[in-house]
């Protein structure tokens, strides 16, 4: 007689992992996919207060093993961050690594959750593993999930370089928490704006067409925090006297659209740090602006005190959200 698949199953021989096979064992936990993890009960109970409840109510002994809805892989992780001396050295996939956090938040096994803490943001990976494979905002979005604040406010300083125009990350988004995607965007946005205003500050003696961004409470903290800071000699351009016409002057119009290529570029990357990199400095827009010979422009010997100055910004504008409600509300206040 044949077996249907459901018998198949009921019939399959559980067999033991080869890396949990202890001796002096005194429970056995069963996966869902049919492996058995030959473990000790008081390790199980000194890090989960629920398998503590559950041996307490079970019994260690006697009854079999204990059947889990884990597969082995999640238990697989889970004991490997739990055992001493074990080590987690591969880089866990991110839909694994999902399952593992749910089976962490469900066990209350607060040391596992505290490992994928750490994991999600590149922490205490060997030399032996690659740099986190998964996109920022990926990662961003899993410990939104799980209400990993103090991770997803990390994390989220790292997706200003994510191009939010882009079809993979408006997937991420719109696949996303609501309220996780208009956080990281409402990020971005600030970012841009408090980046392209600082750079703005260069061309002021332009006059009132300085073109700076958001509301005036929002000019008005960035360009304090700004000024607050141990900022390099500004690079101002000093429009000379002898021009009659500033806004037909050579500094002026290649001012405006070096501004321009700066304000695409944050529209890509948010995070300014594509300013500090060589090729910047190589485009035909700042090219043209450092040899103007129409009044002070940013001539070749201020170009590495221009250099220190978007240095200066991109390290001193802020990089979360919380970061920016702190520093307006300073201004706000008035205790600046």
């Amino acid at each position: 007689m044949s077996l249907t698949p459901s018998d198949a199953i009921e019939e399959r021989i559980p067999e033991l992992h080869p890396d949990y096979t202890f001796d002096d064992a005194d429970i056995t936990l069963l996966s869902s996919d049919g492996v058995l993890f030959q473990v000790h009960s008081i390790i199980m109970r000194m890090v989960s207060t629920v398998f503590r409840d559950m041996f307490a109510m079970k019994g260690v002994e006697g009854d079999g093993p204990v059947a889990l809805e884990e597969s082995k892989e999640v238990l697989k992780t889970v004991l490997d961050v739990i055992y001493p001396s074990r080590e987690v050295l591969y880089t866990i996939r991110m839909s694994h690594f999902r399952n593992v956090a749910l089976a962490a938040d469900k066990y209350d096994i607060t040391i596992v959750t505290d490992f994928l803490k750490d994991r999600i943001l590149g922490k205490h990976q060997t030399t032996r593993e690659p740099r986190h494979p998964a996109p920022a905002l990926k990662r961003y979005l899993l410990a939104w999930e799980f209400g990993w604040t103090s991770v997803t406010d990390e994390l989220s300083s790292k997706t200003l370089s994510c191009d939010l125009n882009s079809s993979a990350t408006l997937d991420l988004l719109l696949n996303g928490d609501a309220a996780a995607a208009k956080a990281v965007i409402d990020l971005h946005r600030k970012h841009r704006i408090w980046l392209y205003n600082a750079i703005s500050v260069v061309g002021d003696t332009f006059g009132n067409n300085t073109d700076f961004q958001g509301t005036k409470k929002d000019r008005l903290a960035c360009r304090g925090h700004i000024a607050s800071g141990t900022a390099p000699e500004l690079p101002k351009v000093q429009h000379s006297p002898d021009c009659q016409d500033i806004y037909a002057s050579d500094c002026q119009n290649s001012w405006w659209k070096l501004k321009a290529r700066m304000r695409n570029m944050l529209d890509v990357n948010a995070s300014g740090e594509q300013f500090l990199e060589d090729s910047f400095f190589e485009r035909p827009e700042i090219q043209i602006f450092t040899t103007s010979t129409c009044c002070n422009a940013l001539n070749a010997k201020n170009e590495k005190r221009f250099r220190k100055y978007l240095q200066y910004i991109v390290d001193r504008v802020p990089k979360t959200n919380d970061a920016f409600r702190e520093v307006k509300e300073l201004y706000q206040n008035g205790n600046a």
